[in-house]
This record gives C-alpha cells, structure tokens and sequence, in this order.
C-alpha cells in the first residue's frame, strides 16, 4: 500500500491530513480531533477516541464499537487518499490503486473485526461511494483548499480551528 500511496510532497500531505480531518468534520466526530499538524503526528485524536471497552459492556456492544472504529479507520483512509487525489491532483485512482487500497481495508476489517471477505468488501464499497460522492462537491474541494492551505502557512491547526474552518 505504501508504495501507491506515500506522500510525494508537503502539498500533498496537506491535503491528504486535510482530507482526515473534513472526514471527522462530515461524521460529526470533530470532538474526538485533537489537532492535525505538518510537523508532528498527522492528526491527532482526543485520548476519548481509543478508549477500551467497559469490562461490564457486553460482547455485542464491545464489537459494536470495534466495528465502528474499522469504520472510522477506513473512512480516514479513503478521506485522505480521495482529498490527495481528487482535490489536489484532479485525477481518479485507477483500477490498480483502487484495488490496493480494497485489499488493504479488507484485511484490516478481518483483522480488526474478523469481518469475512464479502462483508469487509461491503463495508469498503459502501464507504468509498460516499466519499466518493462527498469529494465530487465543490465546496468539500474549496473547503480541502482552505484546510490544507492554512495548514501549509500556520503548520499546526487545533481540532477547534479545523471546525471553524469547515464551518465558515
């Protein structure tokens, strides 16, 4: 995955943290960001977001949860790649990034959620059509622009700011 899909520059890490972050905004998870910075850690969660499971939680509930970090994950995961790709680069991922990026989040939804192949496949689908709908909008591209221009010039944005930059 890594070689389809590093950064090649600061710009395109911009947009690529910038994309994480607009996917917590649009998933009302903007209270669980933290931060999103060039110079340290990409984005930075609120310690909320890793809590463990309550011990007294049932099983259901426990897997709930786990299901709806793998969610999550997967949504950071294409968020970014889709903003990098659509917004910066105008471009679509082709048949081979794309079926990458598919065997990547599947096998994290088998081993995060022992989901078998047809649902983790689901689950994928499911989530890229979204944002694959959220990033054909241009304001999600002039909102991306702002975010990863600010983050560009200030390098460092707080979870507050992102939202105040989303929501302008």
């Amino acid at each position: 995955m890594k070689r389809h899909f590093s950064y090649t520059s600061e710009t395109d890490r911009s947009y690529g943290i910038a994309g994480m972050a607009l996917m917590m905004n649009i998933w009302d998870k903007e209270d669980m960001l933290r931060s999103i910075s060039l110079d340290g850690i990409d984005i930075e969660f609120a310690p909320e977001f890793f809590c463990s499971p309550n011990p007294n939680v049932s099983a259901k509930a426990v897997y709930a949860e786990m299901l709806s970090q793998y969610q999550i994950l997967s949504g950071l995961v294409i968020s970014n790649i889709l903003c990098r790709y659509r917004v910066n680069r105008c471009v679509d991922l082709d048949a081979e990034e794309l079926s990458t990026l598919h065997d990547y989040l599947c096998g994290e939804g088998s081993d995060i959620c022992s989901l078998d192949t047809d649902e983790s496949s689901s689950m994928f689908k499911k989530i890229y059509s979204y944002f694959g709908e959220v990033y054909s909008t241009s304001r999600v591209h002039y909102t991306a622009r702002r975010i990863a221009a600010e983050l560009v010039s200030r390098r460092t944005l707080s979870g507050v700011e992102v939202d105040e930059l989303v929501n302008r």
